[in-house]
């Protein structure tokens, strides 16, 4: 007869192989997940929707794309604040569909290429989910923290069902983010400039990103630093180069719509207090994936007083390359003050605090000692991202809340998009700081040509 001790040492075996082989497949494992969530999103939206209608934003950018492929200039011929590489990514799609397809281009040429968007979009958010496990990875040397990290933005719906309305370059920018992070601590310093420089050129918030590589490139010589440098002014020379090709007035429009229009809009916007940046952020996220990121923003910045606090024995006088944590530690409390203080009005504003704030969630679990309460965080994190999906996710896909928008300056886009209807004018968005810019500047909604206000007075008119 088996003894008692017998079945439970089995047992603890068989639970402890298992335990092996999940942290020995995570990514796998992470993949299947993500995979099977979206098949079953897709299955039960679609007949719901009729046809990918896409969401404002994403549409806006696919819009650009389509321009560039028939040549017509984004910033002149569309107004639009994002950075070039939100429209120069889906041109080079439409072009290659364009290309590929009827000489127009048409309803099919527009569908085929909002379902690369929206493939290219997804693909972005399972790198970013093995960017996130692979750095706490990194850092702690912890596969379980590391697996927990991954299934930590599954918590928050808005992170992996966003991209279902077509493009959307925060999510791309948060890749290029992670990248630069990953590369900088292993000193491959071209290559952390090249996906820095991505970053800022995506979504201005990045700009983050290739200041921290310069910083710690700077500290790490001249040679690091010139390597960033010229990571940087490549990506640069790409993005700008197809704008320059058409002259002056595309390069004028971008420096009038992306750089300077936010500094010129900011002052007259209706002030936002903080309380209503986190209702409305929480709003988005779910309470459960809202709680779950503050851990994580207090994981990470514990992480390196924990740390250094153990290795007393070490001296830690100034910020060297190997100090991974310390960086995420940084970036983890700029992109929360930026998605609850700053600028957290839109749907996609938290992705940055989502990303990295997940990777302090594995850093806090990697400073546990007990190996039961860190099974149970784990098991923790993944019932709230049961619960999230089921409460948040299923809710907004029946109502369709997400991707569907009645506004009319959604139909105006949508309407230019799926019939490749010809507009006489370059407003066709008409969003509340387009139209708050075009009033200021003393412009009108029925320009033709974007952007080509004097840059003299818009600069003397933010000189107090």
């Amino acid at each position: 007869m088996v003894c008692d001790w017998e079945i439970i040492h089995d047992r603890a075996t068989s639970s402890a192989r298992i335990g092996r082989f999940v942290l020995r497949h995570r990514y796998v494992i992470l993949t299947l997940v993500y995979v099977a969530v979206h098949l079953w999103l897709f299955v039960t939206a679609l007949p719901i929707t009729g046809r990918p209608s896409g969401a404002p934003d994403p549409i806006t950018f696919e819009l650009g794309g389509q321009f560039l492929a028939t040549g017509r200039i984004p910033y002149v011929d569309l107004f639009d604040i994002k950075p070039p590489l939100v429209h120069l990514i889906p041109g080079i799609l439409a072009t290659g569909i364009h290309f590929l397809g009827s000489p127009g281009f048409g309803y099919l040429d527009a569908l085929v290429l909002h379902t690369a968007s929206v493939l290219l979009t997804l693909g972005m958010t399972l790198v970013a989910l093995f960017l996130i496990t692979d750095l706490v990875d990194d850092i702690t040397d912890d596969r379980l923290a590391a697996l927990a990290a991954g299934f930590v933005p599954l918590t928050c719906p808005i992170f992996y069902m966003a991209g279902i309305g077509g493009f959307r370059p925060k999510t791309m920018a948060l890749v290029a983010g992670l990248l630069s992070v990953r590369w900088l601590s292993r000193q491959r310093w071209l290559w952390a400039g090249l996906a820095a420089a991505c970053a800022p050129a995506l979504w201005q918030f990045g700009l983050v990103f290739p200041l921290f590589a310069v910083g710690i490139a700077h500290r790490s010589g001249r040679t690091a630093l010139k390597r960033v440098l010229a990571g940087g002014a490549i990506i640069t020379t790409v993005t700008l180069a197809p704008f320059a090709l058409n002259g002056i007035p595309a390069l004028r429009a971008i420096l009038v719509e992306v750089v300077l229009l936010p500094f010129v809009v900011r002052p007259v916007r209706e002030p936002t207090g903080t309380f209503s940046h986190v209702t409305r952020l929480i709003s988005y996220l779910g309470w459960e994936g809202f709680c779950v990121l503050l851990v994580g923003t207090v994981g990470a910045l514990l992480y390196p007083i924990q740390r250094r606090f153990r290795a007393s024995t070490t001296e830690v006088s100034e910020l060297s390359v190997p100090d991974v944590d310390v960086w995420v530690a940084i970036v983890v409390g700029v992109f929360s003050i930026q998605a609850m203080v700053v600028d957290g009005r839109g749907l996609t504003d938290s992705t940055m605090w989502v990303g990295f704030a997940s990777v302090g969630v594995g850093l806090l679990i990697a400073q546990l000692n007990n190996r039961r309460f860190r099974q149970l965080f784990v098991v923790g994190i993944v019932v709230i991202g049961i619960v999230a999906f089921l409460t948040d996710a299923v809710t907004a896909f029946y109502g369709w809340r997400w991707v569907t928008q009645p506004e009319a300056s959604y139909k105006r886009v949508a309407t230019v998009y799926w019939h490749t209807s010809s507009i006489d004018t370059c407003h066709i968005r008409r969003a509340g700081d387009e139209r708050t810019f075009v009033r200021l500047m003393g412009g009108s909604l029925s320009d033709q040509v974007c952007g080509q206000y004097s840059i003299d007075s818009m600069i003397r008119s933010l000189i107090p």
